[in-house]
């Protein structure tokens, strides 16, 4: 995260540092399959589940309810995503467009998400989204 780590350990998930929403911070879950932080959130898969915590500024803990298989989990600075069903799912902040997945020319395997933007990429591409407000160039994918 921005100002706060978090790791599994054998009792569950610990977050520790200056996030005061975090520090401190068990998920109930003791078995974690996945974990991602976000500037200010933290984000778990857990028996097929995803769960966040910490601030929710821009909607960051509202996880979809309606997820089958999620994984491949990653936060942004205030956004996460998922694979779900062989599609990607992001909530949270999309100020810069970072959380409207469009429709993908590749089935994702894996994700990356960065400040404003989000990527998804298999053996075959990789199709990135968001930035609309930035001019930095990281939805510019090479060719």
């Amino acid at each position: 995260g921005n100002v706060h780590a978090c790791a599994a350990t054998e009792a569950g998930v610990i977050c520790w540092g200056a996030n005061i929403q975090l520090t401190g911070t068990k998920f109930a879950a003791t078995s974690v399959d996945e974990l991602s932080t976000g500037s200010q959130h933290t984000c778990i898969i857990a028996a097929g589940a995803v769960d966040c915590v910490g601030f929710n500024n821009s909607n960051q803990l509202n996880v979809p309810t309606d997820l089958i298989s999620p994984h491949s989990l990653v936060s942004g600075n205030a956004h996460s995503c998922i694979v779900d069903n062989n599609a990607v799912t992001c909530w949270g902040d999309n100020a810069q467009g970072q959380s409207l997945v469009p429709v993908l020319s590749i089935t994702p395997l894996f994700l990356s998400a960065g400040q404003g933007h989000s990527c998804a990429g298999s053996p075959i591409g990789i199709q990135c989204w968001g930035g609309e407000n930035s001019s930095s160039g990281e939805t510019d994918v090479p060719k």
